[in-house]
């Protein structure tokens, strides 16, 4: 040890009288160093070009010194390592500062989420609460429009009472009148006037019909169901242009005339039964009280769009009939309709029952029979529609059930429609 500081003090005596030029060591000290005390150090770089400081020429200086030298590098490189040691202790301390400081601003970031949804859940809470109001409103609404309707629909009913009872009241006062007016005839009679040959052609049996009618033939409301289905054969041959007029012969009490109007057709009715026409243009109707083949006579060529006669034919004789085909004919335009409903004898009921409930009918026409006469009279694409069915039928699935309910409950009455070519 003592010959370790000796070589110490040596050197550093002779660093302090060395010339000028620090980097040539002394001879005496220049010696290589037993292999027990060599100490292995790094090179020294060579120095850069140009002049050095004191400074500078002292440390390359001592770093040439072999013992002081590697002393003085140890030193250095424990200096470093506490300087990389006092880095490491002040990186870490920076990490825990930058993780103190994350952890505190996720929590931030997480209290800022929790308000953040705690916000969005009262919202969708006072929206959930406005939307329940809303519907509980709006079924209020609907349950008010709904009783609205039923009163509607009550009032409706109302009026419809209301009108079939003024209409019943207007027939009624038609009815009544036209029987004063007999009476007053029948009065005057007495002081020897002679009373009418034939009851129809005075008009005396007119009241008689009407009540007739009302009594079997059924509602205006069930008649007008009924007849809705022709108005879509009228449009399905587009008579609507030109505006020609639709005439009912043997209007009666003017239904099908109704259907018309509202539908926007031109439309008026002949009828002979002077009540009929009275009640008719009480209602508004274009009813003329006159003989429907004497009126189509009147008439020019291609005056009319289409010719409709609704439980007619059975009432006329053959050569009536024959002629009334004809007429119509002339006086349809072309692609005019001829449209005759008239009770369908195929049903036996009907062919041997119910058809003669009316004494005024003649004789039930077939249908086959009615296709022909159309067919006869120049009418072309003469269809049959067979029509009312009664639902009265035998819930049977056997082959004498299916003829029974053909022959007993098939269609009630028959429509043949033809057009003009």
């Amino acid at each position: 040890m003592k010959g370790l500081d000796e070589r110490i003090r040596q050197e550093i005596d002779w660093a302090r009288q060395c010339p000028k030029d620090p980097m040539s060591p002394s001879p005496d000290l220049i010696r290589t160093p037993p292999a027990a005390e060599a100490v292995s150090h790094p090179a020294a770089p060579d120095p850069a070009p140009g002049p050095l400081s004191g400074r500078m020429r002292l440390k390359l200086l001592l770093r040439r010194l072999p013992l002081l030298g590697a002393s003085l590098a140890w030193a250095n490189s424990l200096r470093r390592l506490v300087s990389l040691r006092q880095t490491v202790s002040t990186l870490v301390a920076h990490q825990k500062v930058i993780e103190t400081q994350a952890a505190d601003h996720v929590f931030q970031v997480g209290r800022h989420l929790r308000a953040h949804d705690e916000g969005l859940l009262r919202l969708q809470r006072d929206l959930e609460d406005r939307l329940a109001a809303e519907r509980r409103e709006i079924a209020g609404v609907r349950a008010d429009l709904a009783a609205q309707r039923t009163e509607l629909a009550a009032q409706r009913d109302q009026l419809a009472a209301a009108a079939r009872l003024l209409d019943a009241q207007r027939s009624d006062i038609i009815l009544f009148q036209h029987r004063l007016t007999h009476l007053a005839q029948a009065s005057q009679t007495a002081g020897g006037a002679a009373l009418p040959a034939d009851p129809a052609e005075s008009g005396e049996l007119d009241a008689f019909y009407t009540t007739f009618e009302e009594y079997f033939r059924g509602s205006r409301d069930e008649i007008k169901q009924r007849l809705g289905m022709y108005i879509e054969r009228l449009d399905g041959a587009s008579l609507r242009a030109p505006a020609k007029p639709v005439l009912d012969v043997g209007c009666g009490r003017g239904e099908w005339l109704e259907l018309l109007t509202e539908a926007g057709y031109p439309a008026y009715g002949a009828d002979l039964n002077a009540v009929n026409v009275a009640r008719g243009v009480a209602l508004g109707l274009d009813i003329r009280q006159e003989d429907a083949v004497a009126h189509l006579a009147g008439l020019p060529a291609g005056s009319l769009a289409a010719v409709t006669a609704f439980h007619l034919i059975e009432h006329l004789p053959f050569e009536v009939l024959v002629r009334l085909l004809d007429e119509a004919h002339r006086v349809l335009v072309p692609g005019g309709l001829i449209i005759l409903e008239t009770p369908n004898p195929e049903n036996v009921q009907v062919g041997a029952c119910t058809f003669y409930n009316d004494p005024t009918h003649r004789h039930p026409i077939p249908p086959g029979v009615a296709r022909f006469l159309v067919e006869n009279r120049g009418f072309a694409q003469v269809e049959i529609l067979r029509l009312h069915p009664c639902s009265d039928v035998l819930d049977e699935d056997s082959e004498l059930a299916r003829r029974f309910n053909r022959f007993f409950y098939g269609p009630q009455d028959y429509a043949v429609i033809g057009s003009k070519l």
